[in-house]
């Protein structure tokens, strides 16, 4: 072979090479461009941004907390102001969700914080509290489904899950006279997971979770894995997707408004990086 010809076949295949590093983050779900999003960048008072969420699907205010204090954020896109309101002491609160009229936090020992929406004007609030009503472990995932007034934990790192390779959740209910009543458990099993997109010997270890009412399907993020795993109503995994770890710092956060668009937050993650909420029009 001539040097020039050596040179040509060299360059096909650092081509060729380089296509392939760049396909492993270009599956996207339906309707979405996981590598192209609408960015937000967040104030410092929000660089531990750790869960977001809509009230109906309402895009006019995103709803927020961070991993530190025991604040309510809320703040229309762009807004470099937000507002916030306390409901606890410091402590490390990993997501959110609203349901009807009523704020749900989730701390990562499992414990639950509610209170009511209508009172997020006020610069301090009285909130329910349901100390570890979970099997203990690490939880950074909450969620809610408003047609059936459920509401959705997932275990990110529990000891029972090692020995069964999966991540255990659990659907609950509060009842009117605020009793939590657990309606039925679920699981995410990670041979599912590696049939699409290998582990790498890590377990898969979920930092949030939405439902998906347009298609009836979860989204679920995990940061350490760099990963969003769609499955069924069933939980059955239909497909996992990459996320570029340059692009996605440290992804803590989903949620879906009302005009089918989706949304990542991220927290700031290492010295010099903004926390961000990331934007994605859907697109048929």
């Amino acid at each position: 072979m001539s040097e020039r010809h050596l040179l040509m076949a060299l360059l096909v295949i650092g081509v060729s090479c380089g296509q392939a590093r760049r396909a492993d983050y270009a599956n996207n779900p339906t309707g979405y461009d996981l590598g192209n999003p609408e960015v937000f960048e967040l104030t410092k008072a929000l660089d531990e941004i750790s869960g977001i969420s809509f009230k109906e699907g309402d895009p006019d205010t995103i709803y927020a907390q961070q991993d530190e204090d025991g604040e309510l954020f809320y703040f229309t896109w762009g807004d470099q102001k937000p507002k916030r309101t306390k409901f606890g002491k410091p402590g490390d609160y990993e997501d959110i969700a609203v349901l009807h009229e009523k704020v749900v936090i989730l701390r990562s020992d499992g414990s639950l914080y509610r209170f009511s929406l209508a009172e997020k004007h006020r610069t301090e609030l009285t909130s329910e509290e349901w100390k570890t009503p979970f099997p203990a472990g690490e939880y950074e995932s909450l969620a809610a489904t408003p047609h059936d007034s459920l509401l959705y934990v997932l275990c990110k790192n529990c000891k029972e899950d090692k020995k069964r390779l999966a991540a255990t959740g659990y659907a609950f209910r509060f009842g009117q006279d605020g009793a939590l009543s657990q309606r039925f458990t679920f699981a995410i099993h990670f041979d599912q997971i590696e049939q699409l997109v290998p582990l790498k010997g890590k377990s898969f270890q979920p930092s949030a979770m939405a439902w998906n009412p347009f298609t009836r399907q979860w989204f679920v993020i995990a940061s350490i894995n760099k990963l969003l795993v769609i499955l069924d109503e069933q939980w059955h995994v239909t497909s996992a997707h990459r996320l570029d770890p340059k692009i996605y710092t440290q992804p803590e956060g989903i949620a879906f408004d009302a005009n089918r668009n989706l949304y990542i937050s991220n927290e700031k993650g290492k010295k010099g990086n903004r926390a961000t909420i990331f934007k994605f029009q859907f697109s048929s």
